[in-house]
C-alpha cells in the first residue's frame, strides 16, 4: 500500500474532527517559537499537535503558548557523546513508538517541522503512516537533521534563496520566515529616552551573550564621545545588573532586560541593531527595514550563523553589515548615523 493510500486508511478509521495540523521542533527558542508563531497566526482554526523534547526550555516556552495547543514533550538523550550513543538510539526508538501512537490517535493532516532532533522520530513515524511532511528551513546552510529528512519530506520551504540549492531532489518553496509580531501602532515610550539621542538596540540573547554584552563595554570605555549622543536598549541574558551598571557609570539612558517576550516597540524605536546572527534575529530586524550589525556566534560544531550573516548581507548590503574588527567596525558604524 502507498504511502498517501495509507494516510488516507488510517483517517477513514479515525473518529471525525477538526483538520489536526502536527508540529514538531526543540531544543532552543530558534526552532520553536517559529513553529509556534506558524501554528498560531496560520493554522489558528485547526487543531494543534505539538512535539518538542522535555527540556525546562521547551516546556516554558510551551506553557506560555495558547492552551488549545496539544503538547507532547518527547524524552530524547540530551548529551551527543560517543559513550552515550546507546543511550541516545534507545530514547530515539522509544520517542519514534511514542510519535506513532500519538500520530494513529490524532491523524493529522501533515506534519511541519523546523529542525532539531526532536523532528526524527516525528517524521519517521509520519512517513510510516503515509503523513505529508513539510520541512521548514530557517537558516541558509541546512541542519543535519533537515538534510536527512529531506529524503523522505514532501515539501522543503525555505527562508533564504541560495538554500534551494542543498535540496535539488524537493519540492521547493521559498517562504517568508514566520515573524512572529507586527508593528506597533505607536512607538512605546522608554522612560529616559529622548528624541535627540541614536537609540541602539543590542540583542545578546541567551547563547552567546557574554561576547556582546563585552563588545558595548568596550565602546563605552573606548568612545566617551558618544556618551551624550546615545540611548541603549539592551537584551543581556543573565547579565542584567552588571551591563546596566556600565550604562548608569557613563550617564547614558538604558533600558536593560534579560527576556521580553514582545520586542517589536524595541524594533520601533532602533536606529541601528547589533545582533547575533539568528534567522529570527536578522529576518525580525529586515522586517523592520533596520540598519543592523551582525557579529555571528561562531562554535566549533556550529557555523550555521556565519552562512546567514554573509547571506543576508550580500541580499540586503543596505541594511546588513558583518563586523570583523569588533569594537574599531562597530564604532564607525555608530557615528556614521
Amino acid at each position: 500500500m502507498k504511502r498517501k493510500q495509507l494516510h488516507r486508511f488510517w483517517k477513514a478509521g479515525a473518529p471525525l474532527h477538526k483538520q489536526t495540523i502536527c508540529f514538531a521542533a526543540g531544543h532552543s527558542g530558534g526552532h520553536i517559537i517559529p513553529c509556534l508563531t506558524m501554528a498560531q497566526q496560520k493554522y489558528a482554526a485547526e487543531s494543534i499537535l505539538f512535539f518538542t523534547s522535555s527540556k525546562q526550555l521547551d516546556c516554558d516556552l510551551m506553557k506560555k503558548s495558547s492552551p488549545a495547543i496539544t503538547h507532547i514533550p518527547l524524552s530524547i538523550a540530551q548529551t551527543r557523546r560517543w559513550y552515550t550513543l546507546p543511550l541516545l538510539t534507545l530514547s530515539l526508538a522509544w520517542a519514534t513508538v511514542q510519535s506513532f501512537m500519538e500520530l494513529i490517535a490524532h491523524m493529522p493532516h501533515r506534519i511541519i517541522t523546523t529542525g532539531s532532533i526532536v523532528a526524527l522520530p516525528v517524521c519517521i513515524a509520519g512517513w510510516i503512516l503515509g503523513i505529508p511532511i513539510e520541512l521548514f528551513e530557517l537558516n541558509a546552510h541546512p541542519g543535519e537533521t533537515i538534510i536527512g529528512l529531506s529524503y523522505i519530506a514532501d515539501t522543503v520551504r525555505h527562508c533564504f534563496a541560495s538554500t534551494q540549492a542543498a535540496f535539488a531532489r524537493n519540492h521547493c518553496i521559498q517562504t517568508s520566515y514566520p515573524i512572529r509580531f507586527i508593528h506597533p501602532k505607536k512607538t512605546t515610550r522608554i522612560p529616559g529616552f529622548t528624541n535627540d539621542r541614536i537609540t541602539l538596540f543590542i540583542q545578546g540573547g541567551s547563547q552567546g551573550s557574554q561576547e556582546i554584552n563585552q563588545l558595548m563595554e568596550h565602546i563605552i570605555h573606548d568612545a566617551p564621545d558618544l556618551h551624550t549622543r546615545i540611548q541603549i536598549i539592551h537584551q543581556a541574558g543573565t547579565h542584567v545588573k552588571r551591563v546596566q551598571t556600565i550604562y548608569d557609570h557613563a550617564a547614558i539612558p538604558a533600558h536593560v532586560f534579560s527576556f521580553e517576550s514582545d520586542l517589536s516597540p524595541y524594533y520601533h524605536a532602533a536606529d541601528l541593531i547589533i545582533c547575533r546572527a539568528g534567522a529570527g534575529a536578522l529576518f525580525e530586524a529586515l522586517h523592520f527595514k533596520k540598519k543592523t550589525i551582525i557579529i555571528p556566534l561562531i562554535t566549533p560544531t556550529n557555523d550555521h550563523q556565519l552562512h546567514n550573516a554573509r547571506a543576508m548581507a550580500q541580499e540586503y548590503p543596505e541594511l546588513f553589515e558583518i563586523v570583523k574588527n569588533y569594537t574599531e567596525d562597530a564604532l564607525i558604524s555608530i557615528r556614521s548615523l
